[in-house]
């Protein structure tokens, strides 16, 4: 009888415990001078990814000399452009930093993965939860696109592939164009002079989508406008005479927050209202899936990649002024020091009484310009006096800030081109901060004894590092937060543009059970789509920057005149 490689496969799923090579032979009627050939199709099987099989995992004894064989998701990059992994199937360890694998693909054979893809790597150990990894193979199937710019040399056109992580590589001029991995041309994308080509092209290398299927589309379309009478259907507060305010960056379309405070007798008091998604999205269907499978809105210089349709992110979900709008409300009661003491949570019926940018607001904070008509005095001190009680409470827990020592890169747009200038970090922007942090830790401080969790976000305390040099991760099991030195932490703010707080908010009220393991799988999927998110954003900036180099050089007229400018938060 030969070697079947059928009925090995067949033989180790059904084994019920794990078999050494010996026995694999002999209960497939082998005879032991089989051995060197079995082992050499076991080697050949693991390089392929067999053995990540979930059912055929650990079923083979006594075979050390395997490679160590592992289906992983790119996650992001490290400071030299160097693509970073994690273990497509890494279980929930609570507080524990997520083992990491920084790798490297054989250019002859492999395209660069994108962020967020999935591959198979052979892997070699550098340390306690540190790994090297080499690509073997590409999982996505439409992994294989890249961004090339057509170029003539010497009378012939050829394509030359594009790094994203190097803004001088679309340097000259040419047309960028999309191709295969066999190098044939699918697609024009414009000329490489054009700064929107530029953005599109990291779009695209990105693979982020253009378009949204027609699917969810038509299930966006079909939403509508909520009413008093559907309000009160659904029992929810009516706040609409609250008010609140939003407090975003000049270019923000999608509002998702809005705040009110008040002093009492007792204390403090402070209500962030936050877009009721899900009472839009519902889990499991087209919007869901595709809103899941995004994972993040991403911001480009000049454009974004939103998580959601814009019928709902920058209209039925946004928090527009003297609109009635769906929300959820986070009542909380603070001590006059700043503690929190209590918190309730309610859906309701709210009506932003002002929009405010955060330059605007900076103003009134400084009593340079009068509230908005609709927004009383009183309550701007009272989001003063909050934000004070706040930022003490910050000293004595001992926060770690992790301040930038460089200006942000953004971009206004004149006639179609961009002048960047620095973005300016103000009070008001740490304001609203904090308020969102308080929101956050007390939903998770609800979550964690709630039945039904949805996804924390965990910051390790690393042994001998700088907190503020680890990333946050989202994890299905509460653990600290080190760098706001918080017992437990998780992101409800923002779910127009983050899956993981749309979660949250099912988890908090309307009890949706998502299991521990496919909370445990999505938290691998969002770190990748959060590093994607950050990484094209630097990349693009870093681009454009380059291309406004370019255009000083050449004579055109680039300005470092700061605008009113905006701040992501």
């Amino acid at each position: 009888m030969s070697l079947d490689r059928d009925a090995l496969l067949c033989l180790l799923r059904q084994a019920e415990e794990p078999l050494t090579p010996l026995e694999i032979l002999r209960r497939l009627g082998l005879a032991p001078s089989a051995k060197g050939a079995l082992k050499a199709l076991l080697r050949e099987m693991t390089l392929e990814g067999v053995f990540c099989d979930p059912a055929l995992a650990g079923q083979l004894r006594g075979m050390r000399d395997l490679p160590r064989v592992a289906e992983l998701v790119v996650t992001g990059q490290d400071r030299h452009g160097g693509l970073i992994a994690w273990f497509a199937k890494a279980p929930p360890l609570a507080g524990a930093i997520p083992p990491v694998v920084f790798l490297r693909t054989d250019a002859v054979h492999f395209v660069r993965p994108r962020l967020a893809s999935r591959v198979l790597a052979r892997l070699t150990s550098l340390g306690p939860g540190r790994f090297a990894g080499r690509v073997l193979r590409l999982l996505d199937a439409d992994g294989g696109e890249t961004i090339g710019v057509l170029r003539t040399v010497d009378g012939c056109c050829a394509p030359e592939g594009v790094d994203l992580t190097d803004p001088s590589a679309m340097e000259g001029t040419g047309s960028v164009v999309m191709r295969a991995p066999d190098g044939r041309i699918r697609r024009v994308l414009g000329t490489q002079d054009q700064p929107a080509t530029l953005m599109l092209a990291c779009q695209l290398e990105a693979g982020l989508p253009e378009v949204f299927p027609d699917e969810v589309l038509r299930e966006a379309a079909a939403c509508q406008p909520m009413d008093e009478a559907t309000a009160r259907k659904q029992s929810r507060l009516d706040v609409r005479e609250l008010p609140l305010l939003t407090i975003d960056g000049v270019d923000a379309r999608d509002f998702d927050d809005a705040v009110w405070a008040g002093e009492m007798e007792t204390g403090l008091r402070l209500v962030v209202a936050i877009a009721d998604v899900a009472h839009y999205v519902t889990k499991d269907s087209a919007l869901d899936r595709e809103a899941r499978r995004r994972g993040h809105s991403v911001y480009l210089p000049d454009r974004v990649v939103p998580m959601l349709p814009p019928r709902l992110s920058e209209d039925l979900c946004s928090l527009r002024p003297n609109e009635g709008r769906p929300c959820v409300l986070f009542d909380l009661r603070l001590s006059a020091g700043g503690e929190l003491e209590g918190a309730e949570l309610r859906r309701g019926f709210m009506r932003s009484h002002a929009r405010l940018t955060y330059e605007r607001m900076q103003a009134v904070l400084d009593g340079k310009e009068k509230p908005p008509q609709r927004i009383p005095p009183a309550m701007i001190g009272a989001l003063r006096a909050v934000d004070r009680a706040l930022a003490a409470v910050e000293v004595r827990r001992g926060v770690t800030r992790c301040e930038d020592t460089q200006a942000v890169p953004q971009f206004r747009w004149e006639n179609g081109q961009p002048i960047p200038y620095c973005d300016v970090s103000l009070a008001s922007h740490r304001m609203i901060e904090r308020f969102m942090v308080m929101a956050n830790h007390a939903a998770a401080r609800l979550m964690r004894n709630a039945p039904h969790a949805g996804l924390f976000r965990v910051h390790p305390k690393g042994q001998g590092v700088n907190p503020s040099r680890l990333p946050a991760f989202a994890s299905p099991c509460p653990a600290p937060h080190h760098a706001l030195a918080l017992d437990v932490y998780t992101h409800v703010t923002s779910p127009i543009r983050r899956y993981a707080d749309l979660l949250c908010h099912r988890s908090l009220f309307d009890g949706v059970e998502e299991l521990e393991e496919d909370r445990a799988a999505l938290a691998v999927h969002l770190a990748a789509t959060e590093g994607r998110a950050a990484c094209v954003a630097a990349v693009s900036s870093a681009r454009l920057l380059t291309w406004c180099g370019e255009v000083a050089e050449r004579g055109g007229h680039v300005t470092n005149a700061t605008p009113s400018g905006s701040r992501s938060r």
